[in-house]
């Protein structure tokens, strides 16, 4: 996955969008992915990033694991969020709403 803002970071992982500006947006619902990261290093909220992984499956939900991150800059972009995670605490709870099978709004 290359050129997407860092939305959320969680406590094993984080949140990706695709800019709304990029041939490949395809609409909020269907522009972000989780990335599991474990313990490996996790990015900052704003940045902009290309990211390796494996696809997985986990409860249903579509993520990366076992990630190979490299951070190309930082976003200055407007982006239309699912949710908003002010802490790390509130990133984690999107991420479990995610893999209930419910989304970040519900």
């Amino acid at each position: 996955v290359e050129n997407v803002v860092v939305t959320a970071v969680a406590a094993a992982g984080y949140f990706l969008q695709v800019p709304e500006s990029s041939s490949d947006y395809a609409g909020a619902p269907h522009s972000g992915l989780f990335v599991f990261a474990g313990s490996s290093m996790l990015p900052q909220v704003g940045d902009l990033v290309t990211v390796d992984g494996q696809v997985s499956d986990f409860f249903g939900q579509t993520q990366l694991s076992d990630p190979t991150l490299t951070v190309t800059g930082t976003a200055a972009l407007a982006l239309k969020l699912l949710g908003r995670a002010e802490t790390s605490d509130d990133a984690d709870a999107m991420a479990q709403q995610m893999w209930a099978g419910r989304t970040p709004l519900d």
